[in-house]
């Protein structure tokens, strides 16, 4: 009975508790286009690690927290949570509102320290680089020991802890929770309950990052450039439910003088979960959480920046490219199957109690149980950018860039954490003060969100750079419209 309740639970939380939830963006704009914290912009586009004027880069914390939904914007949550003006009319209006396919995303990344080091190689005196290099100057300090040095490679070291949640269900799945089968929605049709599910996972994430310059091997011209990077990830997972296929047709046949009424469910699902503690995830000791691991596995992020002139750059990055496999407390259910289920009046949450449905709806679609072995994918996604850059020069005459524009596009190739099917576009801006304060901001539309809009700043005293920033505060100014907030935390040093 124990195991019944705990998939009933899993089962509730993926039709019901997803629509009532906090808002964020997941593609960090402040540091994809911030300047001070290479290392971070690298979790987003690998090859720009060492692109900067740093040899050494310490990273002392940074911390991303992020929620996402494209269905209840701010006024929505306000008058639900924060007012507590919720009656029948209102949840009626807003599952009017619902889109055939809803998605709600949360998420948080905290990587305490983060190191990269630039290695250099000094030209000779009648090197045919020489004069080429003094003309890429934005990448070059103008302090170092000796002038006539470019960049062999760079790499980075990082450790992370990364949480990430998303649900997914239809329009007609949250009207049969609502109002039940017997509403005239369900009464006597097949209804196509469309895809619905859940997924989550806590995992420690041990990432080696190297960049480097190509184009010396390529292009005779200094008008291009060419780099290109990578990270590897040694993952522990901590936590993980997996949900990767949930469809289900419903059937109601109102009862008759000769029969009684009855549901005809057409189910095909499959759920895992693991946790490094139990497999009920009941009684978690948040200490043992943090240090036991419940699966393994391995990530790379892949990705190039082409340069022309110094001004154009064109960013290609495929991200979290990778699998975990659990062996540890393992719970597995899967069902494909037609059942008719007689004889139970589904009267729906909005119209009397649920408590015996969910009971019955637990026993029916448990499927079959094991405790083996699975692997999930991570959140694999495409991101391209394109970027254009105005210089200007600073006090100590060192070339930087002064204004910047961005253009990102973030597509993922599936629902899970952070990817997501539906496709972002991102667009930002970013000004820099004399390479010691820049201030930026991005908007967006897709993804988890209807729209979002933020800004960021960061600034340079010494070798200490301090950022804060987000990537949606629209909220405060478009209240109808905005469906997400987030926020960054950056500290760090750099040496040159």
């Amino acid at each position: 009975m124990q195991q019944i309740f705990t998939h009933r639970w899993l089962w509730v939380a993926q039709l019901g508790l997803g629509g009532w939830q906090p808002l964020l963006a997941q593609n960090n704009a402040p540091i994809q286009y911030g300047t001070h914290f290479p290392i971070q912009t690298a979790r987003f586009a690998p090859s720009k690690l060492g692109d900067n004027h740093n040899q050494l880069n310490i990273n002392l914390m940074n911390m991303y927290v992020w929620t996402s939904n494209n269905f209840a914007n701010y006024n929505d949550i306000n008058n639900t949570f924060i007012q507590q003006n919720i009656n029948t009319a209102v949840v009626q209006k807003e599952l009017g509102e619902l889109s055939d396919r809803n998605h709600l995303g949360v998420g948080v990344y905290f990587q305490p320290i983060s190191v990269s080091y630039k290695f250099l190689k000094r030209l000779g005196i009648h090197s045919i680089n020489n004069e080429k290099q003094i003309k890429q100057a934005p990448y070059v300090p103008t302090n170092y020991p000796y002038k006539d040095v470019e960049e062999r490679f760079t790499v980075s070291f990082e450790v992370a802890e990364r949480v990430e949640a998303n649900l997914i269900f239809s329009k007609q799945l949250a009207e049969l929770v609502w109002y039940g089968n017997g509403d005239a929605r369900f009464l006597g049709r097949t209804v196509n309950l469309g895809d619905y599910g859940g997924n989550f996972f806590y995992q420690r994430e041990i990432a080696v990052g190297f960049a480097m310059p190509i184009e010396d091997y390529l292009f005779r011209s200094d008008r291009y450039k060419l780099r290109v990077g990578g990270r590897l990830k040694y993952i522990m997972s901590m936590a993980n439910v997996y949900n990767p296929s949930s469809r289900m047709q419903l059937t109601t046949n109102p009862a008759t003088v000769t029969t009684q009424s009855s549901l005809l469910f057409d189910i095909n699902y499959r759920l895992n979960s693991a946790n490094s503690i139990g497999r009920n995830f009941d009684n978690i000791d948040p200490l043992n959480l943090l240090t036991s691991i419940a699966g393994h596995g391995m990530g790379i992020d892949l990705g190039g920046t082409f340069t022309l002139d110094e001004r154009l750059a064109f960013t290609a990055s495929l991200l979290d490219v990778g699998f975990v496999s659990y062996s540890t407390k393992t719970s597995n259910y899967s069902t494909r199957q037609n059942i008719n289920f007689d004889g139970v009046a589904v009267t729906g949450l909005g119209t009397g109690s649920s408590t015996n449905v969910l009971d019955s709806l637990s026993r029916l679609v448990q499927g079959v149980a094991s405790t083996g072995r699975y692997t999930t994918p991570l959140p694999t996604r495409l991101a391209i950018q394109a970027e254009y850059r105005i210089p200007g020069v600073n006090r100590n005459g060192v070339p930087y860039f002064k204004h910047q524009f961005f253009l990102t596009y973030t597509q993922g190739f599936l629902n899970y954490g952070s990817a997501i099917t539906r496709p972002n576009l991102m667009m930002g801006y970013t000004y820099d003060i004399k390479s010691v304060f820049n201030v930026g901001l991005s908007m967006s539309v897709g993804g988890y969100n209807q729209f979002t809009a933020g800004p960021f700043f960061s600034v340079r005293a010494g070798a200490f750079r301090f950022g804060l920033g987000s990537g949606n505060i629209a909220a405060l100014f478009l209240k109808n419209v905005n469906t997400g907030v987030d926020f960054t935390f950056n500290l760090g040093l750099a040496f040159r």
